[in-house]
C-alpha cells in the first residue's frame, strides 16, 4: 500500500466518522468492528491479492477492539481505522508494518494491552455487505 493510497483510505474513514460526529474519538466508539470490516472491504476491492484479517484485542475489563492486519508479500501492516477512540491525537490509521504476525500481535499488546488474535479472515465483500456495514455505522 502506497502512502497516497493509505491517505485516501484515511480520508474516506475521517469523512465517514465526521458524518457522525466532529469528534473522531466519539464517532469511533462502539463502531470498530463495522468500520474495520468496511475498510477491509475497500482494500480488498482495490487489492484482491492482499490477505486481510481482523485482529481482535480482548481486555481485562471485558471490552474488545478490532483492527485490520493486511498481508502483502512478506509484510504485515496493522490498520486501525478507529484508532482515535484510544489515541485521540494520532494522525494515521496505519500503526506499523512488521515481518511476522506474532510481531504485530506483540506490538498491539504493548500499545493497547489485552490479548490479540485473528478472529476472522476476510475473503471478498459484496456491495450489499459493504452497504449493510455502512448502514450499521451511521445508525449506531
Amino acid at each position: 500500500m502506497t502512502e497516497k493510497y493509505i491517505t485516501n483510505i484515511q480520508e474516506r474513514v475521517v469523512d465517514l466518522l465526521h458524518s457522525i460526529s466532529s469528534d473522531l474519538g466519539a464517532a469511533s466508539k462502539e463502531r470498530c468492528s463495522e468500520v474495520a470490516r468496511l475498510v477491509g472491504c475497500w482494500i480488498l476491492d482495490d487489492h484482491p491479492d492482499f490477505e486481510i484479517s481482523i485482529l481482535k484485542g480482548e481486555f481485562e475489563n471485558g471490552l474488545a477492539h478490532d483492527v485490520l492486519i493486511v498481508k502483502q508479500s512478506d509484510s504485515f501492516t496493522i490498520v486501525d481505522p478507529t484508532v482515535w477512540q484510544f489515541f485521540p491525537k494520532d494522525d494515521t490509521i496505519v500503526l506499523g508494518t512488521f515481518s511476522t504476525m506474532p510481531e504485530a500481535e506483540l506490538f498491539l499488546s504493548r500499545r493497547y494491552g489485552g490479548i490479540w488474535h485473528v478472529s476472522e479472515k476476510m475473503k471478498t465483500c459484496t456491495t450489499e455487505y459493504s452497504a449493510e456495514l455502512l448502514e450499521i455505522i451511521v445508525k449506531s
